[in-house]
């Protein structure tokens, strides 16, 4: 599970930031939802659950795109952070 999360999460962050520069928020919305579902693994959901909430709920609503860019700010460093820190 931790190399999966290694090698995927910075494509996954990736592929997010590039949906959130062409303001995709279906693509945003889905990649979102599938990190809410990995980062629990890995005690992450206290740090950064609550943006990925916010973030899923204004994809979801087709808005606040700005408020979409903000959180991921922390949630890239959060992730960047775990990568750095499992990596063997």
């Amino acid at each position: 599970m931790i190399l999966l999360f290694i090698s995927e999460n910075p494509k996954e962050i990736k592929v997010l930031e590039e949906a959130i520069t062409k303001v995709n928020y279906s693509s945003i919305y889905k990649k979102v939802h599938a990190l809410r579902n990995s980062i629990g693994f890995f005690g992450l959901t206290k740090h950064i659950g609550t943006e990925l909430k916010e973030m899923e709920r204004a994809a979801s609503d087709m808005k606040n795109i700005d408020e979409i860019r903000n959180n991921f700010i922390k949630v890239k460093k959060y992730c960047q952070c775990a990568v750095s820190e499992l990596n063997p």
